[in-house]
């Protein structure tokens, strides 16, 4: 049998990360951090369509997000401060990775479903980091990514 390389369409980017009712104040446009978000992620090959069940996908916050002069800003965990330009770029390095691994972060771990969907709820605001932890037989793993929550 012929195992052809798949790749992993992220439903509507992610579904894209699908905020609660995250939303500004009308006096300063501060983000209103009362309000909770979520990420909610579909793996599925592109050319067939089929859906990727399995999938050990874990989360881990990054960073917090906090107000500053009326702006969203970050605030990086300990010992990831040296990589904010990275976060900013999008760029996930292996150095990151292992002091990832080696942090306490706040993380959550789920597996997809039959559908290939993985939800995560009632998160904090903040910057997200998304791992898959496994690789499913017959499908390739997805890339580690960031997510901002709100978006």
């Amino acid at each position: 049998m012929i195992t052809k390389k798949l790749k992993y369409f992220l439903f509507a980017i992610l579904m894209l990360i699908g905020i609660s009712d995250v939303s500004a104040t009308t006096n300063d446009n501060i983000v209103d951090f009362s309000k909770k978000g979520s990420i909610n992620i579909t793996l599925s090959e592109v050319e067939d369509d089929l859906k990727v069940s399995g999938a050990n996908i874990t989360i881990y916050k990054v960073a917090d997000a906090i107000s500053k002069d009326s702006n969203l800003n970050f605030v990086y965990c300990d010992g990831l401060e040296e990589y904010e330009s990275n976060f900013n770029d999008g760029i996930i390095t292996d150095e990151m990775l292992k002091i990832i691994n080696e942090k306490e972060l706040v993380n959550f771990n789920k597996t997809t479903n039959e559908l290939g969907i993985v939800e995560f709820k009632n998160l904090n605001l903040g910057l997200y980091l998304v791992i898959q932890k496994n690789q499913v037989e017959g499908f390739s793993s997805i890339d580690p990514f960031l997510v901002y929550i709100p978006k």
